[in-house]
């Protein structure tokens, strides 16, 4: 899952406000969603997963997907490899264990890649995750263990409360290595851009009926790029199928459930 920011206007009186806008996705190996809220937060999560939710989520470290327990939540390593080289840059003691969190972080995706591409054994790749996960724990309790005072805003301090807030979900970090998933949402980046270079050109909807049509076509032409289908016939047989004639297709495959 991702989301980023979007304008829906005032068309049809539907956000008199003038509430921002955000254009959610939600991808798996078969299937793109997308759907656009007047809100990013918890309450919005959880309307799109649905209150029995039982699935897995790689995401950011954003709080709206708190909502998920850890064994459900895995966090993108991408997003935690760019903090990582964040406190890189730092001077001092901050930057060494930045470093060598990042350089332990490039060794995950190595191994990753080669498991996924089948050089390396299930078995080997747990092995190696194993041993990461040692050191990527000891890199952030190291960071962790300095003791700032009440207030302080330097970048030690800030690399402590990094290193604390993510021991506090450490588990999450290794939820790919049980569940067998992707370390990361790039796919669900990926696939916002398409959404981003529209917006850009055409400023947003101008209204909740707008919203409602662009999420919907964005969501069949995504979904049929993944299962190598033809755009404009699944539209044409919708059409159709509206009128009386012939059968309405659907994106939802037995094996992409």
């Amino acid at each position: 899952m991702d989301e980023t920011g979007f304008k829906q206007n005032n068309g049809d009186a539907q956000n008199p406000e003038g509430k921002k806008a955000w254009v959610w996705v939600m991808m798996n190996k078969g299937l793109t969603f997308y759907k656009i809220k007047l809100g990013r937060g918890q309450k919005q999560a959880e309307e799109l997963l649905g209150s029995n939710f039982q699935g897995i989520v790689c995401s950011d470290r954003y709080s709206a997907y708190n909502i998920l327990n850890e064994d459900q939540h895995a966090y993108c390593w991408a997003h935690l490899l760019r903090d990582f080289e964040r406190i890189a840059e730092r001077p001092g003691e901050c930057g060494q264990i930045g470093k060598a969190l990042v350089e332990q972080t490039q060794q995950l995706f190595w191994d990753w890649a080669r498991y996924s591409g089948g050089k390396i054994k299930p078995s080997t790749f747990r092995l190696y995750m194993r041993g990461l996960r040692r050191n990527i724990f000891d890199l952030l309790k190291a960071g962790a263990d300095y003791s700032k005072s009440k207030g302080e805003q330097s970048l030690r301090a800030k690399t402590a409360a990094f290193c604390r807030n993510l021991l506090k979900v450490e588990s999450c970090l290794w939820t790919f290595v049980k569940k067998d998933i992707e370390p990361s949402n790039n796919a669900a980046e990926r696939a916002l851009r398409i959404f981003v270079t529209w917006r850009k050109v055409c400023y947003g909807t101008q209204s909740e009926r707008g919203s409602r049509l662009m999420e919907r076509l964005f969501t069949v032409v995504s979904s049929c790029r993944q299962q190598q289908r033809n755009v404009l016939q699944f539209l044409t047989q919708t059409v159709q199928a509206h009128l009386g004639l012939g059968v309405k297709p659907s994106l939802v495959l037995g094996d992409n459930l």
